[in-house]
């Protein structure tokens, strides 16, 4: 391991110890324990479950290795890996669909990273967060189609590797599109299934720093690299954004980000963005503002326009000593928001569970932990289930006014 990454495993585990004494301090005593599931055996592919997973009550999943030692790798996407959709309220998988790799190990992507400057400056190049990628930008709209950059691209339904002649690294997968950038740094598309032989649509980019990324319609978007300030709390964030959703933040200025290079953790984004880029959380990243040592916030964004963010902050009132599990930074937690901001979702990587889910609601008093209580578990064995989506009504008194 590099004295980079030593850095970076010491700098987490400090912070860790810290919740663990947190947790310690303010408990009652020992909260039960979840009880490990048996995944039983695994359910057919059914890619049309996908698309329809929030309606139906299925949370649709990214089934990738446990992280390890090396958080800087284990922030990217890999191979093997699979894509699977379970029932949020009984656990049972309703759709399994393994995805395979060209060699026997495994396949990890490489980084990806959107440039971000305030006042000229440019802010230290975090890794985007893997949720929001791997839901806007990995995997196709109709979650038909995977790849990143550095892995093959992927038929999610045959179960298969397509091989393709595209000439640069795959960025994201639109609508019938493959976003390609090349190694001069020029945008272009490629249709979706590969066509062989056809050219790369080039695509101009406006003046300025930034990059293109797929938007939310499925279609290439501009995203510039000046952030856009938002309130979080009681302190200021500030993150990039394309005009419909946010791409990556941070809670600190370029500035103090350029005077404190020793305060960073660079496999966590210092904001934990949802899937689809309209909330998110505060990471666990060293010298972190005091105001965002909270177990409990989250945030939603209510608009994007006239150069502004406007946000809305949500707070449980679930003990800390109970919810102490559910917080942690990007590699080793997935996160989500759903039923209109009022619930915020985790998957958390566990080494003897593989997958630990839980849930709190705003104003709520209780923590749920859903592996323990209803069996939640992630259908790939020894796997971290990354959240690609996740449907309203988990606990069932979302629509409960807030004390």
């Amino acid at each position: 391991m590099t004295p980079a990454r030593l850095g970076t495993a010491a700098r987490r585990a400090a912070v860790l110890i810290g919740l663990a004494l947190l947790a310690a301090c303010t408990s009652s005593g020992p909260a039960p324990g979840p009880t490990p599931t048996s995944a039983g055996a695994p359910a057919p592919c059914r890619v049309d479950l996908f698309t329809g997973g929030p309606s139906a009550g299925l949370a649709i999943l990214w089934a990738g290795p446990l992280p390890g030692a090396d958080v800087e790798q284990d922030a990217r996407a890999s191979l093997p890996a699979a894509l699977t959709a379970i029932d949020v309220r009984t656990g049972q998988t309703r759709s399994y669909c393994p995805l395979p790799a060209p060699a026997a190990g495994v396949l990890r992507g490489q980084d990806h990273v959107l440039g971000m400057q305030q006042d000229g400056a440019g802010y230290p190049p975090f890794l985007t967060d893997l949720d929001l990628l791997l839901r806007t930008q990995f995997l196709s709209p109709d979650l038909r189609w995977f790849a990143a950059p550095g892995l093959p691209l992927v038929d999610v339904a045959a179960g298969r590797i397509t091989p393709t002649d595209w000439a640069g690294t795959t960025m994201g997968l639109g609508r019938d599109l493959a976003l390609i950038k090349n190694d001069q740094g020029a945008w272009c598309t490629r249709s979706l299934p590969p066509k062989s032989g056809e050219p790369c649509t080039p695509l101009t980019a406006p003046p300025g720093a930034g990059g293109f990324v797929i938007g939310a319609d499925g279609r290439p978007a501009w995203v510039p690299a000046a952030v856009r300030p938002f309130a979080f709390g009681s302190t200021t964030a500030y993150a990039i954004t394309d005009g419909t959703r946010l791409y990556a933040g941070d809670t600190r200025t370029a500035a103090a980000r350029k005077a404190a290079p020793q305060a960073l953790m660079p496999a966590d984004p210092p904001l934990d963005l949802t899937p689809t880029g309209r909330g998110g959380f505060a990471t666990l990243v060293p010298g972190q503002p005091q105001a965002l040592h909270s177990v409990n916030d989250w945030f939603t964004v209510d608009s994007i326009a006239g150069g502004r963010i406007r946000t809305a902050y949500h707070h449980t009132a679930a003990p800390n000593a109970d919810t102490a599990w559910m917080w942690g930074g990007a590699v080793e937690r997935s996160r989500t928001i759903t039923d209109d901001g009022r619930v915020a979702v985790t998957a958390a990587a566990d080494q003897s569970l593989g997958t630990r889910f839980g849930a709190v609601a705003e104003g709520d008093p209780k923590a749920h932990d859903l592996t323990r209580e209803r069996g939640l578990h992630c259908p790939r064995p020894a796997s971290f289930c990354r959240i690609l989506s996740w449907p309203d009504g988990t606990l069932g008194n979302e629509s409960a006014p807030a004390p």
